[in-house]
């Protein structure tokens, strides 16, 4: 048993040796690597209860290092003690000293260097770790690589050196230093940078965005003051026979959009043919009646725009609706009319309604007088005679108190005080429209009471100026009444009510 034994120890550190009976310095350098195991597992070099195959310590350390598992065959205490790096770079040395290749074996001087190298690294590391306590900056361990890469987890080789830093730090073949935080900084700056200088240029393109917007609006604004007959308005308001107009407010068009609700749908009083009146409320709480005219260009229509402007500005009469302004900045203009609740005598007038008070008389003789009234003060004592040339129940408008107010000027026409007549292509509305003025498109204020005779004969009747259930002759209702009266049967084409509650001196002298 004791010869079998001497023979492996013999056999293991001598295994080129004892092949080709040739001792060189390689020989040393194997039997050297079995002591470096022996420190490195604290185990003999040949055991005696192992297996013949498991016997020797050198074959075991090499199939441990193959394996990946030096730690299971590592003495417990150089296992505790040791750094993974240093123990590492022992154990590769040691398996370089094993190699079955002399040639390849380092020499006792590479080996004695190398170990001096880790020894000095060991003692390199030492002082880092105290150094770091002490926030000092570290130096890292070298070592110029001759012989190849070593194989371990944990450091890194780069290039052709060796080095192990603590976190935080970066090695380079000079020594460990600290991170150089100025390159993340500087990204940091240069980020920000970035995007602060994109964030100018959007802003800047917003704001000129905004610029060419509200540059657009104003031409366009402007476009539009020109098209809608402001030139025109200011010409005939500064001008010297309109020198007691009263000056008249120019409203802009973001406060009457936000007055009509972007003119809602639902806001809307009534269409005509001039065009559609909303329902608003200014910034002071005041309710007014927003018309929205129908002008498309034609020159026509922006003269009755600007006729009505200028007429109602020169009025100022309770029965005669108030003008609060214009706007004439918007694609068509806009006029600003007092609001007045109760809608048109002609809704009154020809309403299903028998408990309305204008279905009583003497509500009625009231309307016709207030109405007649006003037409007075426009032919007689405004400052300059105006003809309105379209007196009907729909332009009548009845406020809260059923009070009568005449409205739509667009048609009207001011004259000077020598005048008699206005000579005119024929405007106005079938029905109320004068025969003399139909024929000679020669208007006078006689026209307006023509057209005021009709509006009476309706308050008294309860009908409607064009019967479309009659024959042709007998369509018209001031043909139908003129008859009446020829007749001596009026009381045959009155309102029952009128003819019930009004007495018959009353009823007699308004229809003559």
């Amino acid at each position: 048993m004791k010869e079998d034994c001497l023979n492996d120890i013999i056999r293991i550190i001598l295994t080129e040796y004892f092949q080709s009976s040739q001792f060189t310095d390689k020989s040393d350098v194997y039997s050297f690597g079995v002591v470096l195991i022996e420190l490195l597992t604290g185990q003999k070099p040949i055991s005696s209860t192992k297996s013949e195959e498991a016997r020797s310590l050198a074959t075991e350390f090499i199939l441990a290092m193959k394996e990946d598992c030096l730690n299971d065959i590592l003495d417990s205490g150089v296992a505790k003690e040791g750094r993974k790096e240093e123990l590492m770079r022992v154990a590769n040395l040691a398996k370089r000293c094993l190699n079955s290749n002399g040639r390849t074996r380092p020499t006792m001087k590479e080996v004695a260097t190398e170990l001096e190298d880790i020894k000095k690294w060991h003692g390199a590391s030492d002082r880092r770790h105290h150094k770091e306590e002490e926030g000092e900056e570290v130096e890292c361990a070298i070592e110029i690589e001759q012989m190849g890469t070593w194989d371990t987890a944990s450091t890194s080789t780069k290039g052709d050196y060796y080095c192990s830093c603590p976190s935080g730090y970066v090695g380079d073949r000079y020594g460990c230093s600290k991170i150089n935080n100025n390159k993340a900084r500087m990204a940091i700056i240069g980020t920000c940078s970035g995007l602060g200088a994109l964030f100018v240029l959007v802003c800047l393109w917003w704001l000129y965005k905004i610029m060419r917007r509200r540059k657009r609006e104003r031409q366009l604004k402007k476009k539009f003051f020109k098209r809608n007959g402001g030139l025109i308005l200011q010409q005939q308001l500064s001008s010297g026979e309109e020198g007691n107009v009263e000056k008249t407010k120019v409203f802009t068009s973001k406060a009457l959009e936000k007055a009509t609700d972007n003119f809602n749908q639902n806001r809307v009083l009534g269409q005509g043919g001039q065009g559609t009146v909303y329902k608003g409320m200014l910034p002071d709480g005041r309710i007014v009646a927003i018309k929205k005219s129908k002008i498309d260009e034609d020159e026509g229509k922006v003269e009755h725009f600007i006729n009505e402007v200028v007429i109602l500005s020169r009025i100022s009469h309770q029965n005669v609706v108030k003008l609060h302004g214009c706007c004439l900045e918007t694609e068509v203009p806009l006029l600003v009319y007092e609001f007045i609740p109760n809608g048109t005598l002609f809704e009154f007038i020809h309403g299903q309604n028998e408990e309305l008070p204008l279905s009583c008389w003497n509500m009625r003789l009231r309307i016709a007088t207030e109405v007649a009234e006003a037409l007075s003060y426009l032919h007689s004592a405004a400052a300059i005679p105006i003809y309105h040339r379209d007196i009907k129940s729909a332009n009548i408008l009845l406020d809260e108190k059923y009070r009568s107010k005449v409205a739509d000027f667009g048609t009207s026409r001011s004259i000077s005080v020598d005048q008699t007549h206005l000579t005119t292509r024929v405007l106005g509305t079938w029905g109320y429209l004068d025969p003399e003025y139909f024929q000679s498109s020669q208007f006078t204020d006689k026209s307006d009471v023509y057209s005021f005779g009709v509006v009476l004969i309706e308050l008294l009747t309860g009908r409607k100026p064009i019967l479309s259930t009659r024959s042709a002759e007998a369509r018209s209702l001031a043909t139908q009444f003129i008859l009446a009266m020829k007749e001596t049967c009026l009381y045959d084409i009155l309102d029952a009510r009128v003819a019930k509650e009004g007495s018959k001196e009353e009823v007699m002298r308004v229809a003559t």
